[in-house]
């Protein structure tokens, strides 16, 4: 964006639950009803349905009120001292034997204020319910839970700035027999803070977790009372099928005033979609029942810098939740959203422009977090014309619509930079009064010059061409241009939709004839496809969750190539990001990447795959060949895909490892390569692959044990990596190693599976002699690491690395004076004085450089020198010294000259 940023960290901290200090639990309502005997005689409450309806029970906790009233109305109610902040607790013990809706709400003295939540439980018809309600004023929220079973009820949330009033009410009315039962009703003030914050991309919807980062939930309780409190916190994390993946739970008193926080930590795999419930208990009350759901992904999550070029579709204009379209596409690597606000929206009475609520929260929401916007101004106003989809055309229509530009543009032009001039104006679902091309134009010539009086520096997108590239589209264009449009947009955007085609068969196509009409009218602009999709569900041509994920990424390459062949920088915009709604046979229901409640379709994980592994890099070169398509960005990434059928590709590729990841970012292998360039050999099909090559070692190796006759073996490759551990006898090397003799084996060849994270741990046997060396070898899928394990006598030690400057280094060939050096190593055995030494030879000498500090058990200890800076290295060797008679080299002598 072309204006500073400043970045407000919504995804590293929620604050769910804030209170001022109070001082004890202050109860507002304590009622067990155990005087009631029936009728409108309820002490402290109104009855305001048929007192006859109206009847005391005995129940299993004593006496309650029993409703069997048939008309829709109010029960209850109760009066209590006005709360205007702090968070307040609503507990009730309810039986529902009714196809009937009760409600409970709070709300303020004339009930303008109120948000309520429905006390029946699908899972228990006819059985009692423990109802919990927590509203929480001064941050304007609400939760609701049952309290043993977890089931979320239902709810709808009002902004409440005063409480004074609890009501029961029946918003249906009970059928034949059936009745409401109500007991223990408890408001109480409570007297904490409490709030929950994710490691992860954060939005109310869902938190997305990058697969190869930290995933957990962070709770942070303050005792405000002025008496000690015994808590505990149970966090439990579940997928979607239900399955526990860890569960913990936490126990603390907590002193008056003092605080309690703890991290609960957890792993998933890739394409995990779960969540996480966080139960609060207080002196063994129920205080807070919190749930969280979240998504693991492939994902740029918490990243701030997201993919330049690529877009997506949203509705926040038409009234969808911007926090949860913003927070949850930017994770995917979104860096520009397409929306904007129909003028009819904006001016509801003739003359008077003001934007809708939501709107201010949608501008905001996005730069806040980074997210460029491409504001479509759109569409016309019944006002002035009789369609709101009519461009206009006359001259009280056109300077309404300027007003409206003006407005628009005057409010949003430090936090926009893009802005489009009307949508598909060559059909006639948005051209509803058949306006001309020249009208059109004469359209986008007011706009922009309007636009541009007000911020030279934005940019004006024209056309947004529905097909473009068919034989409707073409004609159009060139009459936009011959009526010179050219000169008043600076970015042309195009929407080559053909649902029944493949990306390669239309939209990669037609865009060179958008390119040709712009060349022979002489114009020479960016073109952006601003909508392009296709849509799922069962609807007449859908195509499958599967194919529409390959789509995306498939057309968003083709795209890069048009790009890369014509010299610009482009945006592409998918189709869009969330579902319009929930009926499979609809088309416009199914185009998102996202169910409508926001649960990730599998065009979510490529989308996110993509900008992950390919991210800012830039495509440097795009080739076709015997029906396979290969793109290249950057000097490390690649993607690759054969539109029907299967084939293989060989790829040269250059670094240490290859990894291969499937079209939703599973790593699919690893292997060895060569700096020098190694030729590799990929299956292809219609559904793409990605390629990484990256620099370094596929094994790190944390900890090697050796304790008489067996050896652990504990580090980390790549998730689900099936793995080879073996132990040699000797200096082992990849020379050596793999033609030695069975008899140099110290132990077989050992398999383990890496868990999701790449973690592994084995222990295994060895037949091991005194005063020998030995080499540890992990192998993987054509992958190799080798690693001393040095003897000394009956001693035990490990080189674990080597360190230049702060840089691990396999190598101290390239060290020069001036150089800090750092070793670690290993020790495993009983001698307090063995010593790890580092030699630098000079031309005049050499120096030592020593530590003492290996004691009993597993310590790491290392040795630090700086190269002298008066003196030509000539060599440099790393010595384990048992104090006595034994120096072993722990690290091979290198010649630095």
């Amino acid at each position: 964006m072309k204006k500073v940023i400043t970045l407000i960290t919504v995804f590293s901290m929620l604050v769910c639950l804030a209170v001022p200090v109070q001082a004890v639990n202050t109860v507002l309502v304590d009622e067990d009803f155990s005087s009631y005997e029936g009728g409108n005689t309820l002490s402290g409450w109104t009855v305001e349905a048929d007192a006859s309806r109206l009847t005391a029970v005995e129940d299993d906790y004593g006496t309650a009120i029993k409703v069997t009233t048939s008309a829709s109305s109010n029960i209850i109610k109760r009066v209590f001292e006005a709360q205007t902040s702090g968070q307040i607790l609503l507990t009730a013990d309810v039986k529902v034997n009714t196809s009937a809706n009760p409600v409970v709400y709070l709300s303020n003295a004339d009930g303008s204020q109120r948000t309520s939540v429905s006390v029946k439980n699908p899972n228990k018809v006819g059985e009692w319910t423990k109802v919990n309600f927590l509203l929480d004023i001064t941050a304007n929220t609400i939760e609701r839970w049952f309290d043993e079973d977890y089931t979320s009820a239902s709810t709808s949330d009002f902004k409440v700035t005063s409480c004074s009033v609890l009501f029961f009410a029946n918003w249906a009315p009970v059928d034949n027999g059936g009745y409401i039962i109500i007991d223990n009703v408890k408001v109480t003030v409570l007297p904490q803070e409490f709030s929950v914050s994710s490691s992860g991309a954060h939005s109310s919807a869902y938190d997305v977790f990058n697969v190869g980062t930290e995933k957990s939930y962070t709770f942070n309780y303050k005792n405000t009372d002025n008496a000690n409190k015994n808590i505990s916190v149970e966090i439990t994390a579940k997928n979607n099928a239900g399955s526990t993946i860890k569960t913990h739970t936490y126990a603390k008193e907590v002193k008056a005033g003092a605080r309690y926080s703890e991290k609960f930590v957890f792993e998933c795999a890739n394409q995990t979609v779960g969540n996480v419930s966080v139960r609060l208990t207080v002196d063994g009350d129920v205080a807070n029942y919190l749930n969280y759901k979240f998504i693991c992904a492939n994902t740029k999550a918490r990243i701030a810098k997201a993919t330049p070029a690529s877009g997506v579709n949203t509705h926040m204009g038409q009234g969808r939740a911007a926090a949860n379209t913003v927070l949850m596409s930017k994770p995917t690597g979104v860096a520009t959203v397409r929306d904007g606000i129909e003028w009819w929206r904006c001016e509801t009475t003739k003359g008077t422009i003001k934007v809708p609520n939501d709107l201010d929260p949608m501008i905001n929401t996005a730069y806040e977090n980074g997210t460029e916007i491409l504001f479509l101004l759109s569409y016309g106003n019944t006002l002035y014309s009789s369609s709101e989809k009519d461009i206009p055309t006359t001259t009280e229509y056109k300077n309404a619509w300027l007003n409206y530009v003006e407005y628009i543009v005057t409010r949003y032009k430090d936090k926009v930079d893009y802005w489009q001039v009307w949508n598909e104006p060559n059909i006639s679902t948005f051209n509803a009064n058949n306006a001309t091309v020249a009208q059109y134009t004469e359209l986008l010539r007011i706009t922009y010059n309007k636009i541009k009086s007000i911020d030279p520096t934005s940019k004006v997108i024209g056309g947004g061409l529905a097909g473009s590239g068919n034989t409707d589209t073409i004609p159009y264009l060139q009459s936009m241009l011959s009526n010179g449009a050219g000169n008043y947009m600076d970015i042309l955007d195009v929407h080559p939709y053909k649902q029944t085609d493949t990306p390669e068969g239309y939209m990669a196509a037609r865009l060179p004839n958008i390119k040709n009409t712009l060349t022979n009218a002489g114009v020479n602009i960016p073109i952006w496809v601003g909508e392009l999709g296709w849509y799922s569900g069962t609807a007449s041509d859908s195509v499958s969750d599967s194919t529409q994920a390959a789509y995306l990424v498939r057309s968003r390459v083709l795209y890069d190539g048009f790009s890369q062949n014509n010299g610009q920088d482009g945006k592409f915009f998918w189709y869009d990001f969330q579902n319009d709604g929930t009926d499979a046979t609809n088309s416009e229901h199914n185009y998102g990447i996202t169910n409508n409640d926001f649960s990730p379709k599998p065009a979510y994980y490529a989308y996110s795959t993509f900008n992950a592994i390919v991210g800012n890099r830039t495509m440097k070169d795009f080739e076709i060949s015997s029906g396979i398509y290969k793109a290249t960005y950057g000097n490390d990434a690649y993607v690759l895909w054969k539109p029907s059928g299967t084939g293989t590709k060989t790829v040269t590729l250059s670094g240490d490892i290859a990894k291969v990841y499937n079209l939703y970012g599973d790593l699919q292998e690893c292997r060895a390569i060569s700096r020098e360039g190694t030729d590799y050999t990929v299956s292809v099909s219609s559904s793409p692959v990605f390629i990484k090559t990256e620099k370094g070692d596929v094994f790190d190796i944390w900890d090697v044990a050796v304790n008489g006759n067996r050896a652990t073996v504990s580090g980390v490759a790549y998730p689900k990596a099936d793995i080879s551990v073996s132990i040699w006898a000797e200096n082992a090397s990849s020379e050596t190693v793999m033609s030695s003799n069975v008899s140099d084996w110290l132990s077989g060849a050992n398999q383990i599976t890496a868990d999701e994270n790449g973690y592994f741990e084995i222990t295994m046997p060895i037949t091991a002699g005194d005063k020998r060396n030995y080499t540890l070898c992990l192998a993987t899928k054509g992958l190799e690491k080798y690693q001393q394990i040095l003897s000394i006598g009956t001693e035990t030690a490990a080189l674990l690395r080597v360190i230049k400057n702060g840089v691990e280094v396999k190598s101290l060939k390239n060290v020069k004076a001036g150089d800090t050096i750092t070793i670690q190593s290993k020790y495993y055995g009983d001698l307090s004085s063995v010593l790890l030494i580092g030699k630098v030879s000079y031309d005049r000498g050499f120096d030592l450089s020593q530590v003492a500090g290996f004691n009993k058990g597993n310590k790491t200890s290392e040795v630090t020198f700086t190269i002298g800076n008066d003196e030509d290295v000539s060599a440099i060797e790393i010595f384990l010294w048992d104090g006595f008679s034994n120096m072993v080299p722990l690290h091979k002598k290198e010649t630095v000259k």
